[in-house]
């Protein structure tokens, strides 16, 4: 199972902000010291994933200066880290090595090693994405993890597929101990491949983890597109650089079809439009058409085959509920 902690300074005062930062987050989570930029009001926000075999952080937060000081080094912790850079610039610097990090950038960094981070953009809000994975998971498929080392990982399938599997995730529930663990795995084969993998290792991550991030961004396309009338399999494949086939495989082995999980999801999009008062005075078959349906007694027969009861009553007992 997962455990979620959250941490955010915007509710201290600001003069406190930076002391409360580092006595609870940088001495009790993450073991480094942080420093404000002279003239920026300090902010942090970190949600944190403690997973089987890693851990997982969002975070957002203004400028700043970071690193691990000698202390904080000797305390056991040999985890390595890949850090994604979603908004803002940031700069990294390990090993008399430095990486400066643009948006969905990525940089590879190790706990022994002291490191220096540092966001200097005073305007922006930045935001990031870290996974910290033991040495000794990663080892058996990685060639050699220290070149890669404060390095700025080249622009790959496996990053951008790892970026948007873990933001596509987010919101999942991963209480299931077999989902959890399994999530897991997916992540630590997608950090493989964007630091580069063994051939053993490769191909053992694209039978696992890189199907399952293509899976998750097929959905997420999905869930974008559910009201198009040229959604289809052929404009997915073309979009995702695969085959229909393979993306007829990929819903096959999560036990079911693309068909079925297209027609669950604007059944699922129309139930949501039908209980939102934003669009009670929408007619039912513009509530249809905004769900991806262009036949609308087929919408409606299928619709009250999935929830037992006609577009009309989901509208009316939504109605019901928030009286």
């Amino acid at each position: 199972m997962q455990q979620i902690l959250r941490f955010s300074t915007d509710t201290l005062p600001e003069r406190d902000r930076i002391a409360i930062w580092n006595e609870v987050y940088g001495r009790y989570i993450l073991s480094a010291r942080f420093e404000a930029i002279a003239g920026v009001p300090f902010s942090q926000n970190a949600t944190l994933r403690s997973l089987p075999g890693l851990s997982l952080a969002s975070m957002s937060y203004s400028a700043f200066r970071g690193w691990r000081t000698r202390n904080m080094l000797n305390d056991g912790d040999e985890r390595l880290r890949i850090v994604i850079n979603i908004a803002g610039t940031g700069k990294f610097q390990q090993l008399g090595r430095e990486a400066v990090l643009g948006p969905y950038d990525a940089v590879f960094l190790t706990n022994t090693e002291n490191v220096f981070t540092h966001y200097s953009d005073a305007l922006d809000i930045n935001r990031a994405l870290a996974i910290a994975v033991p040495r000794q998971a990663l080892a058996p498929m990685v060639r050699d993890p220290e070149a890669s080392l404060c390095r700025t990982l080249p622009s790959s399938e496996a990053l951008l597929l790892l970026t948007s599997y873990v933001q596509s995730t987010e919101r999942l529930n991963l209480d299931s101990p077999g989902v959890t663990q399994a999530f897991a795995t997916h992540l630590q084969d997608l950090v493989a491949l964007a630091i580069g993998a063994t051939h053993d290792g490769m191909e053992l991550a694209r039978g696992r983890g890189l199907r399952a991030a293509r899976l998750a961004a097929i959905k997420v396309d999905i869930g974008r597109s559910l009201g198009r009338n040229e959604l289809s399999i052929g404009v997915l494949a073309l979009r995702h650089g695969v085959t229909p086939r393979y993306i007829q495989k990929l819903f096959e082995s999560d036990g079911t079809t693309f068909t079925e999980y297209l027609i669950e999801q604007r059944l699922l999009e129309a139930r949501r439009l039908l209980s939102d008062p934003q669009f009670a005075d929408h007619a039912i078959g513009d509530i249809a058409l905004r769900a991806g349906f262009g036949d609308l007694p087929y919408f409606n027969r299928s619709f009250r085959r999935r929830f037992e009861m006609t577009p009309t009553d989901a509208r009316e007992q939504a109605l019901r509920d928030r009286s």
